[in-house]
């Protein structure tokens, strides 16, 4: 019945019911819209599957890489794609903790480093780095690095990011010698972390 009434709302209802999931979600723990996110990952208003995407941010089940992968790399908004890159952090996360199958995790990092490479919007290069850097391959380093030293405060608010995310103590000294830098890291919305990660 969902499916079939969804169809004949119109985009602006689509959108606001959707931003309302999203917020019903975050306030309460037990409230589940995966189901009817999975289904509107697919719309055709970006709006709504952006909000899809985030509202699918908190879900660890394996089945969602494949979907947000072909999202990340075919999607024709950049915010979406932005999206779709980081909600597979986690699964970056889980793959460094043993928890995802090797060959998977392999072939999770090697998109998102492609991603990296080819993607022209900068915001979906930051969040894909950003994902990336639960990783240890020795790739990362460099590209940690890179943002830090662009001089460029969106790429270095991803750097920092990225070096609190990798637990590296070789980021330590760049790290405290931000916290009296006096632009404020740019605000963004970034994934919730499920409550085994802190």
């Amino acid at each position: 019945m969902f499916k079939q009434t969804w169809l004949k709302m119109p985009s602006w209802r689509r959108q606001a019911l959707m931003e309302d999931l999203e917020q019903l979600g975050m306030a309460d723990d037990l409230l589940s819209y995966e189901a009817i996110s999975r289904h509107t990952m697919y719309d055709d208003d970006p709006h709504v599957r952006l909000s899809a995407i985030r509202i699918l941010w908190e879900y660890e089940t394996e089945d969602l890489i494949p979907t947000f992968l072909k999202i990340l790399e075919t999607d024709p908004e950049g915010e979406v794609r932005a999206a779709a890159a980081a909600a597979l952090g986690q699964f970056v996360y889980k793959g460094e903790i043993d928890e995802l199958p090797t060959n998977i995790l392999q072939d999770l990092e090697d998109r998102l480093f492609k991603v990296m490479t080819i993607d022209k919007d900068t915001q979906v290069r930051q969040r894909a780095l950003e994902s990336l850097s639960y990783s240890s391959r020795d790739e990362l380093p460099p590209l940690i690095e890179k943002a830090f030293s662009s001089g460029d405060n969106d790429w270095m608010a991803t750097a920092l990011i990225a070096m609190g995310r990798s637990v590296d103590k070789r980021w330590q000294e760049d790290v405290l010698s931000m916290l009296d830098n006096k632009y404020p890291c740019c605000e963004r919305r970034q994934p919730a972390l499920p409550a085994s990660w802190s």
